[in-house]
């Protein structure tokens, strides 16, 4: 599988955030308020992905990146385009996450 990974630009933020705000919401209905799931607006996130895009556009080496869990629901990712880069187990507060970060070609 060819897999191409580049740095996120400013034109990918809005295409970030549907991701965003579509997955939050069709993934945790019934596990967090329908306030939070409301609270998650595309433009807000377009917002947040623009500030992150920007802090780390001034880092010379960024040494953080995006990652999504693996769950059940990972084929909502997949459905819109998303192809797998890698996968690792991640460990969050003594809870072992496996997870699969996601690239999508834009444009």
């Amino acid at each position: 599988m060819d897999v191409r990974v580049r740095a996120a630009e400013a034109g990918d933020v809005e295409p970030m955030a549907r991701v965003f705000v579509d997955s939050f919401r069709a993934g945790h209905p019934g596990q967090v308020p329908e306030r939070l799931l409301l609270s998650r607006t595309y433009a807000s996130s377009v917002a947040g992905w623009r500030r992150m895009i920007d802090e780390l556009a001034d880092r010379p080496e960024p040494d953080e990146y995006v990652c999504v869990a693996e769950v059940p629901a990972r084929s909502f990712y997949e459905r819109r385009g998303g192809r797998v880069l890698g996968r690792r187990i991640h460990h969050d507060d003594g809870v072992v996450l496996p997870e699969t970060g996601y690239v999508w070609d834009i444009g």
